[in-house]
């Protein structure tokens, strides 16, 4: 599950708000190291977006949850 949050609003966050789309679409990918996981115990990643502040685009394993 994937969300932006008002940290950032207030300068304590430590990345900029677009990470979050970027961390997405590289979940979408593959190329993250839940995706590694996932291969090695033959599980399905599906990212669930619950409030991230950029628009996404539509992928098979991507949820718009809202």
């Amino acid at each position: 599950m994937v969300g932006d949050h008002g940290v950032v609003a207030e300068e304590v966050g430590n990345w900029p708000q677009e990470v979050t789309a970027q961390m997405v679409y590289n979940f979408l990918r593959g190329g993250a190291g839940i995706n590694v996981m996932a291969r090695h115990t033959n599980a399905r990643v599906v990212v669930v977006d619950i409030g991230v502040a950029t628009k996404l685009k539509s992928h098979l394993n991507f949820y718009h949850g809202r």
